[in-house]
């Protein structure tokens, strides 16, 4: 099939998080991978993107994706946590802080300490769970 009768972008993530949702997480790695530059407008579909990102083992790319997402959404408060918590499930705490202290600036009445602030230096507390590329999917953008 040539290019000009590729699908769109948004059928081809559908079918690659189809994949995912069938366990087929390399498969759907693959069909995924290639579509980020096309996606880059679409807060919507580049949290897609990075679910399957997530599911992958591709931190970096997921990230990256949701650091996007979250500059075309303005900062949501869940997404900026989010991000926080991945990156620092990932063993990234360095990484991690600036986006908690985001998330701080965001929600000062109700934002807690990450855990990594909370401990003395080099013994940090279990992280918090990364999102779920369910909970990244069905979150709406505002």
């Amino acid at each position: 099939m040539s290019s000009g009768n590729a699908p769109p972008p948004i059928a081809r993530l559908s079918d690659a998080q189809a994949l995912l949702q069938a366990g087929r997480v390399a498969e759907a790695w693959q069909a995924a991978a290639p579509l980020r530059a096309l996606i880059d407008q679409s807060s919507q579909q580049l949290r897609s993107f990075a679910s399957i990102a997530i599911a992958a083992g591709q931190i970096d790319k997921a990230v990256d994706s949701l650091r996007r997402a979250a500059t075309l959404e303005r900062d949501p408060p869940e997404l900026i946590g989010g991000i926080a918590a991945l990156l620092e499930t990932a063993g990234r705490f360095d990484d991690s802080l600036p986006y908690w202290d985001r998330l701080v600036q965001l929600r000062p009445g109700e934002a807690d300490a990450p855990p990594t602030r909370a401990c003395p230096a080099g013994h940090p507390q279990q992280p918090p769970p990364p999102p779920s590329a369910a909970a990244l999917a069905r979150a709406t953008p505002p």
